[in-house]
């Protein structure tokens, strides 16, 4: 398991490698994988954005190292807060800046006029006892005071899976409510 885990991990490794160097030369020669004189023409114009998602030491330094946005998902702010000491440890390891990586988080959301209808949406997509599967949850103001530790720590874009759907409630009031009042804070 460990080693077919290490492959894995050096496929990932190799592959972000050569999406880099397609997208910056003409050709690029890589022996393990079986593929000789690989090219990319022509070359997006703009340039794709690489996003990764990481949270363990070898993927954070492969994030630092190749990179443009570093995703989290479904994780609480105190966790949040120790990776992202660990990415920015990766970034100065590799050589960069860790402002230059954008970082987003995703993961669910459910956002309801009163709290007990917020919780009945949390409920649809998973169990509230996971402690590995953070979510936001609440009434719009307690969703704003949710969001913003993750602000404060750099995240400016977020991927939210909106409980309850089809029914709507959750992503009305994040249009609404919840993301005026981010803005009107950050302003």
């Amino acid at each position: 398991m460990v080693r077919r885990l290490f492959i894995l991990w050096k496929w990932w490794r190799t592959a972000a490698l050569i999406a880099e160097i397609m997208l910056h030369s003409l050709a690029v020669t890589v022996t393990w994988i079986r593929k000789r004189g690989a090219f990319l023409e022509p070359k997006p114009n703009p340039r794709p954005i690489i996003m990764v998602g990481a949270f363990k030491l070898k993927m954070l330094r492969l994030t630092a190292r190749h990179a443009d946005w570093w995703n989290v998902s479904s994780t609480s702010v105190a966790v949040y807060r120790r990776l992202v000491g660990e990415f920015e440890e990766a970034c100065t390891d590799v050589g960069r800046d860790p402002a230059t990586v954008r970082r987003t988080w995703g993961g669910g959301c459910a956002c309801a006029p009163t709290e007990a209808e917020a919780q009945r949406l949390a409920a649809i997509r998973g169990s509230p006892d996971d402690d590995d599967d953070f979510d936001f949850v609440g009434t719009p103001q307690p969703m704003v005071e949710q969001m913003r530790p993750f602000i404060e720590l750099g995240v400016d874009y977020f991927m939210l899976d909106c409980g309850g759907f089809p029914d709507l409630t959750t992503l009305e009031l994040l249009v609404s409510e919840v993301l005026p009042a981010l803005h009107a804070s950050s302003s």
